[in-house]
């Protein structure tokens, strides 16, 4: 995979506020654990966090999120929704739609959708999306979703551990 970096990125984005403020790394423990420790510095929404590697990365439920360097795009997005609780569930949602129809448009794929936040191709999982959420202490309202996206880009068979 070619480096990614802020201006690359933000030359190609036509967004007002997604994507705005960009931290690309190699390597880091996780991109939504970078993506906490930038909240907890006020930042702004639509701060998008990518790395070519995690060492920690996770999916739901605190399953591992395993992908070889350079071999997947992995992501977290910084939203701050002000959303009643009861309707984050539809982010992952349309964060899966948003993602499959890119791949449709970009790669010429037909991806499937696999609730409530994979992304199958010929019945593999190519995509996970993990929302992590921080609520409003007086209120039943989101305050910030952290929205993470890997994507198996190049990985082979060979490229996971035998027991999956």
């Amino acid at each position: 995979m070619n480096q990614l970096t802020p201006e690359i990125i933000q030359k190609k984005l036509k967004t007002g506020l997604l994507g705005r403020n960009i931290y690309c790394f190699n390597q880091i423990t996780s991109t939504n654990d970078f993506a906490k420790k930038l909240l907890e510095q006020n930042a702004p929404e639509g701060t998008l966090i990518i790395a070519e590697y995690q060492t920690q990365g996770r999916g739901r439920l605190g399953r591992s999120w395993l992908a070889p360097p350079g071999k997947a795009l992995l992501f977290s997005l910084i939203l701050k929704p002000e959303t009643p609780m009861k309707k984050i569930g539809l982010v992952s949602l349309l964060a899966s739609i948003a993602v499959a129809e890119a791949m449709e448009s970009l790669v010429n794929v037909k991806p499937a959708l696999k609730w409530p936040n994979d992304i199958l191709l010929n019945n593999k999982k190519i995509c996970g999306i993990l929302l992590e959420t921080v609520t409003n202490n007086f209120s039943d309202l989101c305050s910030f979703i952290i929205l993470g996206v890997g994507i198996n880009l190049t990985q082979q068979v060979e490229d996971f551990p035998k027991d999956i």
